[in-house]
């Protein structure tokens, strides 16, 4: 992953946490804000003992291992398209009520999602907009919930939470199976060099802190979007009268950086599989939501999208390590005959 990619799968995140946020909650209760710093020394090695090693199977003359690995991360990449899609579009009827049309959301999402991957470089020039913006409103959320933070909430910290933790710390893990699928964009530039991974751990710390703090885990888990409750009641007078715009932007934008990773690796995993059109699983992902939400939903937020994301974020990419796949090719100079 170089680092032009690094913008777009910080931005991609959000919405993978807020989606998914209540099962470390359910597992490690007041302790699940601890859970994304904790596990940091473990994103870390992961990310060291892929140095070195960014080049995939698609930059390789095809193989049947190759092949193997192109259809599972395609399967698995169109299924988190659809469940992310699903879900997205749900956030949003939801604050819309009875006036939103599924229909119409999803229609407007795969137009702007097959807009923003018709090139690599858009993505690109899409994600340098995307993550000032994301930080700036995610700074201006966790500000304006201050006043609603209730410390107590944080307390008491019971001995089941803690056994919990090493589950919430999976789920933190797993969010790598959303980050994996960055390898898989066009190569632009130079590697990144890893900082981005300890502001995520921080970001993600703190959004979990803040709805700690203003909920408490029973709350959190009875609330259908806690994230969209935060701001509730909050505005500022001449900006925004209600707090839940400022975070359905957030998520908004989030959701587009989303849906276009997917959409572009699903787009070079299908061309590398099948050659041809490659805007056939983004497609296929939007129409599986507008079917199926419910089905889509549940495999991003449920134990079947908890381990897909382990095995294809941390399961084969840490073989592949141990094995010594995707080690780049050692080039050798010109020399002269009889030189070492």
């Amino acid at each position: 992953m170089d680092k032009k990619s690094v913008p777009i799968i910080v931005s991609a995140l959000l919405p993978a946490v807020i989606t998914t946020l209540k099962f470390p909650v359910q597992t490690a209760g007041h302790l699940a804000w601890l859970c994304p710093l904790a596990l940091l020394p473990v994103w870390l090695l992961l990310y060291w003992s892929r140095r070195g090693r960014e080049e995939t199977f698609l930059e390789k003359p095809p193989d049947p291992a190759g092949r193997l690995l192109a259809v599972l991360y395609l399967a698995w990449g169109m299924a988190l398209l659809w469940g992310s899609a699903a879900s997205s579009s749900g956030r949003l009827l939801r604050s819309l009520g009875s006036d939103g049309r599924r229909w119409v959301i999803l229609l407007t999402a795969l137009l702007l999602t097959l807009y923003l991957t018709r090139r690599a470089q858009v993505l690109t020039r899409a994600g340098k907009l995307f993550l000032p913006t994301v930080a700036v409103l995610l700074l201006s959320v966790l500000l304006l919930s201050l006043p609603s933070l209730h410390w107590e909430n944080l307390l008491p910290v019971t001995a089941d939470e803690v056994k919990g933790l090493p589950a919430a710390g999976a789920w933190a893990l797993s969010l790598s199976g959303y980050g994996v699928y960055a390898v898989f964009l066009p190569a632009q530039g130079e590697p990144e060099q890893g900082s981005w991974i300890l502001w995520i751990c921080a970001a993600v710390s703190t959004l979990l802190l803040a709805l700690m703090g203003a909920f408490g885990p029973a709350l959190i888990l009875q609330m259908d979007q806690p994230f969209l409750y935060l701001l509730s009641g909050a505005g500022v007078p001449g900006a925004f009268q209600r707090g839940e715009a400022l975070l359905m932007a957030l998520a908004a934008l989030g959701d587009l950086a989303l849906l276009g990773l997917f959409s572009q690796s699903c787009t070079r995993l299908w061309q590398y599989l099948f050659g041809g059109a490659g805007w056939i699983p983004t497609v296929a992902g939007f129409a599986l939501a507008l079917a199926d939400p419910g089905t889509g939903t549940a495999i991003v937020t449920g134990w079947t999208g908890l381990w897909g994301n382990l095995i294809l974020g941390v399961g084969i990419p840490f073989l592949s390590v141990l094995t010594g796949n995707g080690r780049p090719e050692e080039k050798v100079g010109p020399h002269f005959v009889g030189e070492k």
